[in-house]
């Protein structure tokens, strides 16, 4: 029994230390006819410190409003999302839906991101620490409860931002392209 608590207490503190992303059970808005923002098209690359490990994003357009995209994480099976953009007060978020192989319920993540002149994608996730539980299955609060909050880093999980290098290896579309531009 001691052996399990000496596992368990440092697993759980490190829940307690460590954010994650909101799940929520509705969108905050739909995807929009020309709302995709090219300069996200690409593969990105980004290092978790802590592990050493690299993750990968391959984000493709997916029609006129939404992306594809594809999560490589070393030892783990292939990711994928759909993803479109909604604003939300004059920002704009990362609406993020899991494609699921099996008939669980529908749920989303948002983030808020940029592209820096640099090419550097942040993402900042909203964390779950900073929202009520009870908003993520009421879309109109939700959305108030995001305009209300959108100053500063309240909203965005304690892990965040996320900052990500774009890599593109033949094949992947360069910013902005499509396979039909090559």
């Amino acid at each position: 029994m001691r052996r399990t608590w000496v596992f368990l207490v440092p697993l759980f503190l490190s829940f307690l230390l460590t954010g994650c992303p909101f799940e929520s059970k509705t969108p905050i808005g739909d995807p929009l006819v020309g709302s995709l923002d090219s300069r996200l098209l690409g593969l990105w690359s980004w290092t978790d410190s802590t592990r050493g490990s690299v993750a990968q994003f391959k984000v493709f357009r997916f029609n006129s409003s939404e992306y594809y995209v594809e999560t490589l994480e070393e030892g783990k099976e292939v990711g994928r999302s759909r993803m479109y953009i909604v604003t939300v007060g004059g920002q704009q978020f990362l609406s993020i839906n899991e494609i699921r192989d099996d008939d669980a319920p529908n749920s989303f993540l948002f983030a808020r991101y940029s592209v820096s002149e640099a090419g550097v994608l942040s993402i900042r996730f909203v964390g779950e620490n900073t929202i009520l539980k009870s908003l993520a299955s009421n879309r109109q609060a939700l959305i108030d409860f995001l305009a209300t909050h959108l100053d500063g880093i309240v909203l965005d999980d304690p892990d965040g931002p996320f900052l990500m290098y774009r890599s593109e290896p033949d094949g992947m579309p360069r910013t902005g392209e499509t396979k039909h531009d090559r």
